[in-house]
């Protein structure tokens, strides 16, 4: 899966403004303005907003659920109405600026809307402004900026400019100088030497790294050349790339290196080595604007041969650092989510303090959900701070909570404690998982409850709470805000199961009631229903269980408009799969979710806890439609583990299922009647029922598959039903059921009753003969009826007009009699696919019927047909003008020379010119190598390069070696039709692969070769390593052509 990130939480506020004075010197170059008219120029009414300073609270604490509430709330932003944040710089203080940019690049990170919020401030800049005022220094444009610089550039920084300062600070007696002023003239080209030596080195430098630099900054190079070139002018890109790469980032760097840590800390610079940096950056910043210096500063004039010859270097440098293609979305999936509390505050704050004042700017719809989003995060108001208590409690408080978020933190009067005790004295803590109650004196836990636990609310004043919890227990206090700790309460409980059933929900006596605060109904707008919020409250539930981020995170991006939840992404496509106890809280989880509406859970054995929690799911849900519950087993008794959730699906009337797959479970017949209760009392529409490989040869008359089968003859809704599959059942017991439900049903699209113990054919299909049915897929394979007589009613069935939406008749396996067979032929009608597979089927008696056979598809593969069977059916085959699709798999025989001849001749004749065969899809492979056919294939796959009809082709285990392959690529420099070739474990090597590679730099059309991992795998065993690597190259090469192709 993609990489997770962390997020790390800062509560010192001393690190942030080390790191944000960073970027606070500005140079005083001449091109540097320091006068600025209108940073808003789009707002004329700045005057009349008064700004306000950000708020400012103490000792308060943010969850993982917060921040990630106010991360997708600025993502939502960006997206929806980035105005909004512009708002918000203009309704606070310009020394507030840089926080405000550092929150929100930090936060962005989150939601990886980092591109999506600098581009609207950049383009804002160019769109709004004269081009001398793009991007000046106190905007919040270049504050964003210099917030991104700071964060991602400080690796960069060190890997390039830490050697070359530090030798620079080493050699103290060394200047730069070329003020006349200020030196003796007489060093003046001495110093001019060095300056350049220097200026020469870092340019190189710089300049020869620029896959160093780090992709961001790139991108937003891109972004500020995009604007440049449409506003300004293509003449002006490079000076503006310069202004930000240089004057902004690495230029600072170089004036002040102990700022930036490039120095050891503590070591201080000289005034010479500063005046040394100075200079450096005075020639380096005029080079990047492309300028020479001005009367200004006629002492820096000897430098300007230097930036004349060194101008197109740069231009170059700037030309490749924006020479970049990315998905933008990815740069920082592996970043660290680093941001401190203040932060969080800051924007917390903002998105309160003026929500009226920003709301005109969504669309109604987005203002709408802006609200919900914000009822979702709490109030900054009603951020809880403990600052009222002593300093011991707070401590108390930050170490039980352990960085957790709490909704309401007070003091009360115990007045039921243990022992009889009264008035002892407790912090009360609403935490989003648990019900904390703290001793006041010491600190210790008197005892602590999950919301889960929670059975009842009582209060019958504003200071009288008693909380009652499963198991008897209750806590009784005397409190002074009692309506702000059930307030809390019911917010935290709704924000984790916003599903869960009115009866799993706890009791609620507060008199009067008005006491209580109208909640919104949480909003089924988050990420999958708010599936991981629920499982991760639920892993705290189950202290044995295991959290697993990794869960989380798989949900919330790759379940994104994807409402089938499949455990084998956790247990089996995992590289540490998800342990049975752990799955425990994601099973109750999905009890209380709105979202999916599928289910899907095999290969589990379950033990007696982990049932419980599909119990409670299959008990509580009301959206699950679809049900697939396949391979499972069972610690013991799994007799009782079934009736108990047949039990639970029959009293859960809030759901309405539509498909159940139970298939390979051995369930027992008689378990199956508490299936059959279900359907026989449920009202969902159920439309596919799979009960394929459960009760064996046990199934009786009157047992429960019976049973089901009597429900859906007899409830009128189940005449509706599309699929029914009964394989590997015994039917013999229970034909004339099934024959009974055939009668009445009146939708059935899919059959399959596939059994080795099926006596009576005749008996399922009397009733169909002169019914119509909309059976589309009927399967008997592996039944084993060798007499005509018990095929009888079935080919009364396929003559009749009742059978007209047939498509797939599969009969492979049954000892099919030929002369049924032949019938079937005589039958078939055009949409009509036939799968005869593995019958032993008699061709010299069937093959003179294959002309005039109606079928698009036939699949006659593993029938021990000779090469004289297969000449016949070749020949008979060559003029049919309806079958396009034919398998004839593992057939081919060792026999002589001149048999095998004319066998390729008839193969040929069958894709020739000459033929009238509309084939589209021919299958020959053999799944053990046929190594006698070896050359004799080679016509064939020479005869490809005329044919106009194939698109899709199997010919593996053929053997036909590295010749067959090179006759193969000439065919398909000839071939436009074919579009899948599949050929493996034919002894090619690299030669043979070679020129197929070869021959697909001309094949435009084909778009589909599988890797051939056996031929690859046999090849690359046995040569030398200088041919496994170009064997590798020309499988890439094949597969890059194969993509071109499908372009």
């Amino acid at each position: 899966m993609a990489g997770r990130r962390q997020t790390i939480l800062i509560y010192s506020t001393d690190q942030d403004r080390d790191i944000s004075s960073m970027f606070d010197y500005e140079m005083d170059y001449e091109e540097e303005e320091t006068s600025q008219t209108n940073d808003h120029p789009d707002v004329p009414d700045r005057a009349e907003i008064i700004p306000h300073a950000l708020a400012k609270q103490t000792n308060l604490m943010y969850s993982d659920r917060e921040i990630e509430e106010m991360t997708a709330i600025l993502a939502f932003i960006v997206k929806k109405a980035p105005k909004v944040l512009g708002e918000y710089f203009l309704r606070i203080e310009k020394r507030d600026y840089d926080e405000l940019s550092k929150c929100l690049i930090n936060l962005s990170f989150g939601n990886d809307c980092t591109f999506d919020l600098l581009r609207y401030f950049i383009v804002e800049e160019f769109e709004n402004n004269i081009p001398e005022q793009i991007m000046r220094e106190n905007v919040p444009g270049s504050k964003l900026v210099k917030a991104y610089l700071n964060r991602m550039g400080e690796e960069y920084l060190q890997d390039i400019l830490r050697d070359f300062i530090g030798q620079i600070v080493h050699d103290r007696k060394v200047s730069f100088e070329m003020d006349p002023s200020k030196t003796d003239e007489v060093y003046l080209e001495k110093n001019k030497a060095a300056l350049v030596e220097r200026l020469n080195e870092i340019l190189d430098i710089i300049t020869s790294n620029v896959n160093s630099i780090p992709v961001g900054f790139r991108v937003i190079s891109q972004i500020v050349a995009d604007m440049t070139e449409k506003i300004i002018g293509p003449d002006q890109v490079h000076t503006m790339i310069g202004s930000f790469l240089f004057l902004r980032f690495i230029n600072p760097a170089i004036f002040s290196p102990d700022v930036y840590g490039l120095i050891p800390k503590g070591k201080s610079i000289s005034s010479t080595t500063r005046r040394n940096l100075i200079l450096i950056t005075k020639v380096i910043q005029n080079l990047s604007n492309g300028k020479t210096f001005s009367m200004k500063e006629q002492y820096m004039h000897p430098f300007d041969s230097f930036i004349l010859e060194n101008k197109e270097k740069m231009g170059e440098f700037f030309d490749n650092v924006i020479d970049i293609n990315i998905n933008v979305e990815s740069i920082h999936s592996d970043c660290d989510i680093i941001i401190s509390v203040r932060d969080l505050h800051v924007f917390h704050s903002l998105l309160f303090q003026y929500q009226s004042e920003v709301s005109h700017l969504f669309s109604e719809e987005d203002a709408q959900e802006f609200v919900r989003r914000l009822e979702s995060l709490g109030s900054y108001e009603n951020k809880i701070s403990f600052s009222f208590l002593d300093e011991n409690q707070q401590k108390y408080v930050t170490q039980v909570l352990d960085d957790q978020e709490a909704s309401y933190i007070g003091l009360a009067k115990l007045n039921n404690a243990k022992k009889k005790k009264k008035n002892v004295a407790l912090i009360v803590v609403v935490g989003m998982n648990r019900l904390i109650f703290i001793k006041g004196s010491n600190g210790k836990i008197y005892d602590q409850f999950h919301l889960l636990s929670l059975e009842a609310i009582i209060s019958n004043s504003p200071t009288e709470l008693e909380l009652v919890f499963r198991a008897g227990q209750s806590i009784s206090m005397n409190i002074e805000n009692a309506d702000n700790v059930i307030n809390s309460i019911r917010r935290s409980f709704s924000y984790h199961f916003p599903g869960i059933p009115r009866n799993r929900n706890f009791n609620l006596d507060v008199q009067p009631s008005s006491r209580l605060l109208n909640m919104t109904l949480p909003s089924n707008s988050e990420v999958c229903g708010g599936l991981t919020i629920t499982y991760k409250c639920l892993c705290n539930y189950y202290e044995s269980s295991e959290y697993h981020p990794n869960i989380s995170w798989d949900i919330s991006n790759l379940y994104h408009n994807n409402h089938t939840f499949d455990l084998t992404d956790f247990t089996e496509k995992e590289e540490n799969p998800l342990a049975l106890i752990d799955t425990v809280p994601l099973f109750h989880a999905l009890a209380y979710n709105r979202y999916f509406t599928t289910i899907k859970i095999s290969n589990i054995k379950f033990d007696k806890t982990s049932w419980n929690s599909i119990i409670e799911l299959f008990s509580c849900n009301s959206t699950l439609e679809n049900i697939v519950l396949t391979h499972i087993t069972f610690s013991q008794n799994a007799r009782t583990y079934w009736s108990s959730l047949f039990e639970a699906l029959r009293d859960n009337i809030s759901i309405s299922f539509r498909s159940f797959d139970l298939s390979n479970n051995s369930i027992e017949d008689k378990v199956l009647s508490g299936f059959a209760e279900f359907l026989q009392t449920t009202n969902s529409p159920i439309t596919s029922i799979d009960l394929s490989y459960n009760c064996g040869d046990k199934v009786s008359s009157d047992g429960g598959l019976d049973a089901i089968l009597e429900v859906i003859s007899t409830v009128p809704k189940f005449k509706q039903m599309q699929y029914l599959n009964l394989e590997g059942n015994r039917l013999t017991d229970i034909e004339g059921s099934l024959s009974r439900y055939l009668e009445v049903q009146e939708d059935l699209e899919y059959l399959n009753i596939s059994s080795r113990k099926l006596d009576n054919l005749n008996i399922i299909f009397c009733t169909v003969i002169n019914k119509p049915t909309n059976l589309k897929q009927v399967i008997i394979s592996n039944c084993k009826l060798p007499s005509f007589e018990e095929w009888e009613a079935l080919l009364e069935f396929l003559v009749s007009p009742n059978s007209q939406n047939l498509e797939l008749l599969d009969i492979s396996g049954s000892q099919v009699p030929t002369e049924v067979f032949i019938n079937i032929l005589k039958s078939s009608r055009e949409e009509l696919y036939i799968d005869a597979k593995g019958n032993n089927l008699e061709a010299p008696f069937f093959a003179e019927h294959l002309f005039n056979m109606r079928a698009r598809g036939l699949d006659i593969s593993s029938n021990n047909f000779s090469e004289d069977d297969l000449t016949l059916i070749f020949q008979n085959l060559r003029n049919n003008v309806h079958l396009e699709e034919l398998v004839i798999s593992d057939n081919f025989r060792s026999t002589n020379a001149r048999i095998r001849s004319s066998l390729i001749d008839s193969l040929c004749s069958l894709v020739g010119k000459s033929s009238t065969l509309p084939l589209r899809k021919l299958d020959l492979s053999m799944s053990r190598p046929c190594k006698f056919l070896k050359d004799s294939i080679i016509r064939f796959l020479l005869e490809l390069r005329k044919n106009r009809s194939l698109i899709e082709l199997n010919i593996s285990g053929l053997y036909f070696g590295n010749k067959g392959a090179i006759t193969l690529s000439k065919a398909l420099l000839m071939n436009n039709t074919l579009t899948t070739l599949i050929f493996d474990e034919n002894a090619v090597g690299l030669i043979g692969y070679w020129n197929i590679a070869d021959s697909l730099l001309v094949n435009r059309t084909l778009t589909m070769i599988p890797m051939p991992m056996k031929d690859m795998c046999s090849y690359m065993s046995s040569c030398s390593s200088e041919n496994s690597i170009k064997f590798s190259k020309v499988l890439t090469q094949i597969q890059e052509c194969l993509h071109r192709n499908r372009l």
